[in-house]
């Protein structure tokens, strides 16, 4: 596990879709305005309706598993979360969460936080704590072939 963030998402129906959609305005609120590049900028018309520029109207529970994994994190902090959900496009959220909030994240593939990004990550599997993808990089590969031959 890397010390960064933390998730699992438990919740499926009604309730759940409810409460993505309030947690995707805190991060909006929280972080502020992800970048058009970063996610799709969409409006929350209701509980059961979000406008996506590009999908039309869906429902809550279309959006991304990274995006649903964000909200969780950030709103959920006590939780352990499965950030494998998220491609590379959410690993400087995960950090900006880290940095407001300590959280825990489950990563079981090699995440790009950035050539140049400094950071701090403690690697739960062994207590380091690295600063870029230089150092993070050898230690994540080590754990992830380890947990492949489990």
């Amino acid at each position: 596990m890397f010390r960064c963030g933390d998730l699992t998402i438990l919740l499926l129906g009604l309730a759940f879709h409810c409460f993505v959609i309030e947690k995707r305005k805190s991060l909006c609120h929280s972080l502020g305005r992800p970048s058009r590049s970063d996610f799709v900028q969409s409006e929350v018309v209701s509980s059961e309706c979000i406008v996506s520029p590009v999908l039309g109207q869906i429902p809550p529970e279309r959006l991304s598993g990274g995006v649903k994994t964000l909200l969780l994190i950030l709103n959920e902090p006590d939780k352990i979360f499965n950030a494998s959900t998220c491609g590379d496009n959410c690993a400087k959220w995960i950090l900006e969460i880290g940095k407001r909030i300590d959280v825990t994240i489950n990563l079981r593939h090699m995440m790009s936080f950035g050539k140049d990004t400094q950071f701090d990550i403690e690697v739960q599997n062994g207590g380091e704590i690295v600063h870029s993808m230089r150092e993070l990089l050898p230690l994540a590969s080590k754990y992830l072939n380890e947990m492949k031959q489990e």
